[in-house]
C-alpha cells in the first residue's frame, strides 16, 4: 500500500482537479467531491496530532496545520488548496495535509484472518519501480519484489516469480474491490493498512529478483 498511495496523495490537489487533469476532475470544470469513490469503510485524513504519526505543525506554505478529512466513509470530502489556488478560487487555503492516515471505520482485520479466509490468491510483500501511466485514473505500472507468495485454502503454500502489474489505484480502492482492511502501520509520511482485494491486474511474469 505505501508503495502505491503516494500517487493517490498527489491526486488530492484542487488545482489539477479544477483544470481537468486529475482523477478527481469531472465534466464542465467540476470536481468529484461528494462522490462515493472508495470503499464505504475507508477514511483518509491528515492530522498533525496523530499519536502514532505526529507531523509538522504547519504546511510547507506556513499555514497552521489541523485535521483535514480527505475521504470519509468512502466519499471524497475535500481537495487540497494551496495559497495561490485558494486565492484564485476564493477559498480558504487548506490546513494540510502534513501526513496521510488510511484507516477503516470498522474494526481492522488481522493479516492471518485475511489469509485464512482466502481460497486462492497472492500475498504481496512489496512493489518497486512503480511509475504513473495515466493521472486521470491513477493507473500505475510496476513490479513485485521481496516476496510474492501463493495462497491456497487459507494457507501460504510457496513462493511465486515476480509479476508486472498495470493497476488503477481508484479501481483498487473501489467499493466492489476491497474485501478487508487491516490496522494502519507507519510508513512515513503515511499510516497505511494491509488490504485484501477481490482483484489486482497483473500482466506478465518478470525476471526481476
Amino acid at each position: 500500500m505505501a508503495d502505491l498511495v503516494s500517487f493517490l496523495a498527489d491526486a488530492f490537489d484542487a488545482r489539477t482537479a479544477d483544470e481537468g487533469r486529475s482523477a478527481f476532475s469531472a465534466a464542465g470544470g467540476k470536481t468529484r467531491v461528494g462522490e462515493a469513490l472508495f470503499h464505504e469503510r475507508l477514511n483518509i485524513y491528515s492530522d498533525p496530532m496523530h499519536p502514532e504519526m505526529p507531523a509538522a505543525p504547519s504546511t510547507g506554505e506556513g499555514i497552521p496545520a489541523s485535521r483535514l478529512s480527505l475521504v470519509k466513509a468512502g466519499v471524497l470530502e475535500h481537495l487540497v488548496y494551496s495559497r495561490f489556488w485558494a486565492s484564485e478560487r476564493k477559498q480558504e487555503a487548506s490546513p494540510g495535509p502534513v501526513n496521510y492516515i488510511f484507516e477503516s471505520s470498522a474494526p481492522p482485520t488481522a493479516m492471518p484472518a485475511m489469509i485464512q479466509g482466502m481460497e486462492r490468491g497472492l500475498l504481496i510483500s512489496r512493489f518497486w519501480y512503480v511509475r504513473l501511466v495515466d493521472p486521470r485514473t491513477i493507473m500505475l505500472t510496476g513490479l513485485t519484489r521481496d516476496g510474492l507468495w501463493w495462497i491456497e485454502k487459507g494457507r501460504i503454500q510457496y513462493p511465486v516469480r515476480n509479476l508486472r502489474f498495470n493497476q488503477s489505484v481508484l479501481a483498487m480502492l473501489a467499493p466492489y474491490n476491497v474485501l478487508a482492511i487491516g490496522a494502519p502501520e507507519r510508513r512515513s509520511p503515511f499510516m497505511v493498512p494491509a488490504l485484501k482485494l477481490s482483484g489486482f491486474r497483473f500482466t506478465s511474469v518478470s525476471d526481476a529478483i
